[in-house]
């Protein structure tokens, strides 16, 4: 077994080294993200007790990278802070053959975007509660690492930047947690670091890469609230096209589109997408206790029980099924949702590698300084409320702005659309085919 450094996050370097037979072992490939890839895991603990683990290290193209590889400490140091039930818990951080991974829990579930997809392809939607009580659990958990003080009782500023539904993980059991703390800011961070977001979540600041608040969080998570109740993304743009007009789209009433949510729920929901941040709500206690209050008088609550009921009604009756995703064609493993047990005896014996932890070393923060700037194209600047190419409309809730695109799409930008370039060929393959016919005639 190859062995490594075991980097005890906030651990003094005085702490007794753990014994040599304390071991990870490397597993399956899990998922890929932007950066980082995610690996299955086993932690085997000095009496021989096995638990299930999630190793994260940087992709391997960006492993030589210093910026990136100072991200994924300053991540580790983070989240070793962040101890709360509904935020993913970061255990350790070790090192084998120079690369760092981060050792996190195993959620046993799915993210919440594959969760969304399953949900479609069988004709399913989540309930308005599931989608409330959803939310509410991610509000707690930014609740409080908005709030988060180092041991001096300094406030961290710890902002996430990335709230989308491929970062929240849900377990079979109704476990509701936030995960990826990758881009987070706090107030030591460099100021000009800037990475890039996802668009169609990320809040219209962020895009403009402006200095950021707690209510940049609040918008993305908003846009997951929308698209649970409505099951509709709300930002939805081609390959390509302008911030500008991606967040120019309309936002319609989510009463509208879901069935079972009240119309006063309206301006609660939409008060999260205001483009003008301080129309949103204060803080994210304060949108948690509204959207409480508006839970407990339409009837609409549910627990973490529940949640795990209604998940096998949408998703199937045993959790096992969830990794098999229907499609047209067949189907397609999705390993997030594969059982642990299953993962390791699809590969047994296959790219799994053990770790043997040797040594605890003194885990040290990292300097502002010590980050160096990332500059990456996030998209073009959304326009400010104030440029002549929007316009406030559709007055749906008093706190509410909700902008529409006036200008009409350009020619350019129509061939953009799939159904313009069906047409524009279709055309194109008949004035072809009348031309053939007219020279054999």
């Amino acid at each position: 077994m190859s062995s490594v450094e075991s980097v005890a996050l906030g651990v003094l370097s005085s702490t007794p080294a753990v014994t040599s037979t304390e071991q990870y072992v490397i597993g399956p490939f899990l998922n890929q993200g932007g950066m980082a890839t995610v690996f299955l895991g086993k932690h085997i603990g000095r009496t021989g007790i096995t638990t299930p683990i999630v190793l994260k290290r940087l992709r391997s193209e960006f492993t030589h990278v210093p910026a990136l590889r100072a991200l994924l400490l300053a991540e580790a140091e983070l989240q070793s802070r962040l101890l709360h039930p509904c935020i993913v818990r970061t255990t350790d951080l070790v090192v084998l053959d120079g690369e760092y991974y981060l050792v996190m829990e195993y959620v046993r579930g799915g993210d919440l975007q594959l969760l969304l997809r399953r949900a479609r392809r069988r004709g399913q939607r989540f309930s308005a509660a599931a989608a409330l009580y959803i939310v509410r659990e991610v509000l707690q958990a930014l609740a409080y690492a908005h709030e988060l003080r180092d041991p001096q009782g300094v406030p961290l500023g710890v902002i996430h930047r990335d709230i989308s539904p491929a970062n929240i993980l849900i377990s079979g059991d109704g476990e509701v947690k936030l995960s990826d703390f990758g881009i987070a800011q706090t107030s030591t961070a460099e100021a000009s670091l800037r990475l890039r977001g996802k668009v169609g979540y990320m809040s219209p600041e962020q895009a403009r890469q402006e200095e950021l608040d707690p209510r940049s969080d609040l918008f993305s998570l908003g846009t997951v609230l929308y698209e649970l109740l409505t099951a509709k993304r709300l930002f939805v743009g081609q390959e390509g096209e302008s911030a500008n007009r991606v967040y120019a789209a309309p936002i319609l009433p989510p009463s509208a589109l879901c069935p079972n949510l009240p119309r006063d729920a309206d301006a609660i929901v939409l008060r999260g997408l205001a483009l003008d941040k301080s129309e949103r709500p204060h803080s994210a206690l304060q949108w948690y206790e509204e959207l409480l209050d508006l839970s407990r008088r339409h009837g609409l609550w549910m627990d973490r029980a529940e949640l795990g009921v209604h998940l096998r009604s949408l998703l199937g009756d045993e959790p096992e099924s969830w990794r098999l995703l229907e499609e047209r064609s067949g189907t397609a493993r999705i390993p997030s949702f594969l059982e642990e047990e299953d993962m390791w005896e699809d590969r047994a014996g296959e790219g799994t590698m053990g770790i043997s932890v040797v040594r605890t070393l003194e885990f040290v923060a990292l300097k502002p300084s010590e980050v160096a700037p990332l500059h990456c194209d996030v998209t073009a600047p959304v326009p400010r409320q104030t440029e002549p190419s929007v316009s406030a409309v559709l007055p749906v809730a008093p706190a509410t702005r909700i902008i529409l695109e006036t200008a009409p799409l350009r020619l350019v930008d129509s061939l953009h659309l799939p159904v313009v370039r069906v047409l524009v060929f279709s055309v194109l393959s008949l004035l072809a085919a009348a031309l053939v016919w007219l020279l054999l005639r």
